[in-house]
């Protein structure tokens, strides 16, 4: 099933919002997530220039904080208020529904532009979006034509990002993967660095310089995503359950702190996710 969770090992490094044109290495990513971000990028460029699509890649976390691009269209219209309120809403609702799509989303904004985008996965976990355009003449097949040379690009991203995963989880050292173990046993109980630290035999201090330097965010980051990925299976395994139960049973000790990790970390609402997972799933069984 497509949870659209977020990946655990450094991938959503964007949890803490940065500065656009900060670095991964410069926000304490791991090296393998580090270089794998620097080759997409690179390759990102070189199709751009082939084909003249612009394209770029949107980590996990970021999908909230980056400005989408525009075209000369959309910086005319922007100059009039309300034009700027709807067409950031717009790319806002584009990138929170090419979160959870099956493949490259397509849409057309006011002002006639086509852009697409499409969930970057590794082993299943999204590590951000793959945005492009936007292009002229809306869904033109010229448009449409350059969209298709993104297959084998993209095939090749998600080749790349699986052993940048995999590379990265082997590099733990044993007390953060014993702390990671704890964590995913005792999530639903109130946690804090000290009992974290205890449980990975390490004083706290240093325990927590090793594990954000391993998986590039701190204890209570990883534990929000811990949370956030058990109510993410409950959602969808109790579909009449509340959402204020699910996010109880998962740790959270208030629901708009249960909303706001959510959405930080999925890019949407409990409830959105929700539907849209369910939806998908009677899609399938037809």
């Amino acid at each position: 099933m497509d949870t659209g969770f977020i990946a655990s090992n450094g991938f959503a490094v964007g949890s803490v919002p940065s500065a656009p044109g900060a670095s991964l290495a410069q926000r304490g990513a791991c090296p393998s997530v580090t270089r794998f971000h620097e080759r997409a990028c690179a390759s990102l460029k070189t199709f751009e220039t082939a084909t003249r699509v612009p394209a770029r890649l949107i980590p996990a976390g970021e999908m909230r904080q980056l400005p989408p691009l525009f075209h000369e269209a959309c910086r005319k219209a922007r100059s009039m208020s309300d034009s700027a309120i709807r067409c950031a809403r717009w790319h806002s609702a584009m990138r929170e529904s090419a979160g959870g799509s099956d493949g490259l989303l397509r849409a057309v904004c006011e002002q006639g532009l086509l852009t697409a985008a499409v969930p970057l996965r590794a082993r299943d976990f999204p590590i951000g979006l793959v945005e492009f355009g936007p292009l002229p003449g809306g869904a033109c097949s010229a448009s449409e034509a350059a969209l298709e040379l993104s297959g084998p690009l993209l095939r090749e991203l998600e080749r790349e990002a699986c052993a940048a995963f995999d590379l990265n989880l082997q590099t733990f050292p044993e007390p953060v993967r014993r702390a990671i173990a704890f964590l995913e046993s005792h999530f639903t109980s109130r946690l804090d660095l000290a009992a974290v630290a205890r449980g990975a035999a390490l004083s706290p201090g240093h325990f927590s310089k090793v594990f954000r330097a391993s998986t590039g965010r701190s204890v209570a980051e990883y534990l929000a995503w811990v949370r956030v990925n058990r109510a993410c299976e409950q959602l969808v395994a109790k579909p009449h359950a509340r959402i204020s139960e699910i996010a109880m049973d998962c740790g959270f000790d208030s629901i708009p702190h249960f909303n706001r990790q959510f959405r930080k970390l999925t890019g949407r609402s409990p409830g959105g996710f929700r539907a849209d997972q369910l939806h998908k799933e009677r899609v399938r069984r037809g």
